[in-house]
């Protein structure tokens, strides 16, 4: 009876085991814990973006612009001016100026899913003018040339436009105008010069 009595005391603590062992694991030994993984949702897609450039309305360049995002990364540029008549001062002759211009190009974005991101670009530039000196005849001229840029462009929340970026631009006119002020000298005179851009607009489509 002492033998059997012993012999179903170590039954028990045998069978026990198992439990005790299994009570006393670590959560982590026998499966994995998730963790908190935070996932960024992608940036709403944008094509097309209508904007104006606040620098062109100082120098009385009155106009817009449009980009359109062929496929990710790739974007045509277009823009459109008017020059309202323009009178130098007194040292630039006193001469009237007026017309307009624009320019097409071509930019390359970092970011995705929309014309967003650093860029690069290049486009050609042209314009149709038309100079009243004090003394003599109207003298009407086109303005060709060509400009390279980069810069940066956001799309806040999922609309708004913000852009910034330098280049440098050449232009020529098809007729010899004696050198004028700023900013008639940028399309009368023929020459190599800096150009600073900021645009604000508006982004849609999808």
């Amino acid at each position: 009876m002492m033998r059997w009595g012993m012999g179903l005391v170590v039954s028990s603590v045998v069978a026990a085991v198992p439990a005790v062992a299994a009570a006393t694991t670590p959560i982590g030994a026998g499966a994995e814990v998730e963790s908190d993984v935070i996932v960024t949702a992608p940036p709403m897609p944008r094509r097309f973006v209508l904007e104006l450039a606040p620098l062109s309305f100082i120098l009385r360049r009155y106009g817009g612009g449009a980009e359109v995002l062929v496929c990710d990364h790739h974007a045509i540029v277009g823009s459109a001016y008017w020059f309202p008549t323009w009178t130098t001062k007194p040292d630039s002759f006193g001469n009237e100026f007026r017309g307009w211009g624009g320019e097409i190009g071509y930019r390359y974005y970092l970011g995705e899913r929309g014309p967003r991101g650093f860029f690069a670009g290049a486009s050609f530039l042209f314009g149709s003018f038309v100079g009243i000196p004090q003394i003599g005849e109207r003298v009407d001229f086109q303005s060709y040339g060509g400009a390279l840029d980069m810069g940066y462009q956001a799309i806040l929340s999922g609309w708004l436009v913000l852009g910034i970026g330098l280049g440098i631009q050449y232009t020529a006119a098809t007729e010899s105008i004696p050198r004028q002020e700023l900013p008639v000298s940028t399309f009368a005179n023929s020459g190599i010069r800096p150009r600073f851009l900021a645009s604000v607009g508006v982004a849609f489509g999808r």
